[in-house]
């Protein structure tokens, strides 16, 4: 028995701390504008957190906007560290 891999294994999710934050940004975005009863929202974060919704957790930043029926916009910061983000409503 086989199945097609779509994501990233479980190793690469909890061992990177910017994989974390990816996940937690979008979180928080959600909830955020959800709460605000927003439909613009924009991710501010380092450009390893940032480059990763751009390409292997592009998925996971298409479903998040999904849910808020809008495109997150992203900012990228060089002087912000893997674990800060700032998300603007």
């Amino acid at each position: 028995l086989t199945r097609q891999r779509v994501g990233l294994s479980l190793a690469e999710t909890l061992g990177d701390p910017a994989i974390s934050s990816v996940y937690k940004a979008l979180r928080q975005a959600v909830t955020k504008a959800t709460v605000e009863n927003r439909t613009a929202v924009s991710i501010t974060a380092s450009p390893s957190v940032i480059a990763l919704l751009r390409g292997p957790l592009r998925k996971a930043l298409t479903e998040a906007g999904d849910i808020l029926k809008c495109e997150i916009g992203l900012e990228s910061r060089a002087d912000f560290s893997r674990d800060r983000f700032e998300i603007t409503i």
